[in-house]
Order: structure tokens, then C-alpha cells, then sequence
């Protein structure tokens, strides 16, 4: 086996386009900026993209079962100002979350029931449900900004263990559990299946 080959079957031919684009990407912006590549800019990148990281951990589940939801955005969006609501209503943050969470699942439970038991594309009935949450999330805060009164809970978007701010630990911790559901357990490979 050559070089290249053996390098290929080590990394995996289409990855290798993948690596390279982040590379260049890398020294594209480095060469504009020299900050660019400083610690506190990669845990900024991090941050910045944590949420949209943790969106995309559900949404993969999706994709190797063949099917696309619409809604992820909106339902972050609803998401944020449910939570900022209830908490600016004095509502301790376990609570606030447990009922954010709990909204959320529903709206997922909801696309599930439409897609599977209705027989809706789901191309369709998560457009639905998108834009009947993104109505939700207007109609919850006025059309405004909805700033977080609590001070502990902005205090957990910023606070750093090892360095790192919670939503990065959050999002590393949410890659690695749904990693092992996937390769793991019955039901990570019935999704490939």
C-alpha cells in the first residue's frame, strides 16, 4: 500500500477535503488577524458556538434516519425567551429549565406525532411547526428583547471550569452522550438502520 493510500484509509478519503477546508479556513482568517488563533479567540469560537453545536447533535440524529426538521431555530428562539420569561418572573432557574425543557420536548413530541402517526412529510409539518413556534415565541415577548434579570443564571454562561465556560462543557458533554447512544445502545443503531 503506498503512502497516500495508507493515509486515506487512516483518516478516511472524504474526510481529508473536510481538514484541509478547515486548515485553509484557519489560515485565511489568521493571515487578516493575527488574534485569530489566540486562546481566548478559540474559546469565543467555542461559546459562539455552542448553541448552534447542540442544535446540530439532535438534528444529526435526524439526518442518518433520512429525515430534516425546520424547526431547530425556532424552537431555540422560543426556548430562550420562554426561559428569560420565567425567570425574570422570579421562578428558580432549575424550575424555569425543567419547564423549557419540557416545552421543547413537547414541540419535538408534537413534530413526531405529525410526521409518524399523521403521515406528514416532515419537510411539511416541521415547517409547520416552525412557524407556529416562531409565532409563540413573538407573541411571548412583545416582538423585543428579553433580557435575563437573574444574575445567577447569566453568572452560569460565563462562569469557566477548567477554562472553559459552561455552554462549551454542556455542549462537550452532549457530543460525547450522544456519541455513546449511537454507538452504544439498541436504539443508536436502530437510527442507522
Amino acid at each position: 500500500m503506498n503512502e497516500k493510500r495508507k493515509f486515506t484509509s487512516i483518516i478516511g478519503g472524504d474526510k481529508i477535503v473536510l481538514i484541509v477546508a478547515i486548515i485553509a479556513v484557519f489560515a485565511l482568517f489568521t493571515s487578516l488577524n493575527r488574534n485569530f488563533l489566540t486562546p481566548q479567540n478559540m474559546v469565543n469560537l467555542l461559546v459562539a458556538s455552542s448553541l448552534v453545536g447542540m442544535v446540530a447533535i439532535g438534528h444529526t440524529y435526524l439526518i442518518i434516519g433520512l429525515q430534516n426538521d425546520l424547526s431547530p431555530g425556532s424552537l431555540a428562539a422560543f426556548c430562550g425567551v420562554l426561559v428569560a420569561i420565567l425567570l425574570n418572573k422570579g421562578l428558580p432557574i432549575p424550575v424555569a429549565m425543567v419547564i423549557t425543557l419540557a416545552a421543547g420536548a413537547a414541540v419535538g413530541l408534537f413534530n413526531s406525532w405529525m410526521v409518524n402517526q399523521i403521515r406528514i412529510e416532515a419537510f411539511i409539518a416541521t415547517l409547520v411547526s416552525q412557524t407556529i413556534i416562531r409565532g409563540f415565541a413573538y407573541i411571548i415577548c412583545g416582538g423585543k428583547p428579553v433580557a435575563i434579570t437573574n444574575q445567577a443564571f447569566n453568572k452560569l454562561g460565563t462562569f469557566r471550569i477548567v477554562g472553559l465556560p459552561v455552554p462549551v462543557w454542556v455542549m462537550i458533554l452532549c457530543i460525547v452522550l450522544f456519541g455513546f447512544i449511537l454507538a452504544r445502545t439498541r436504539f443508536g443503531r436502530s437510527v442507522y438502520a
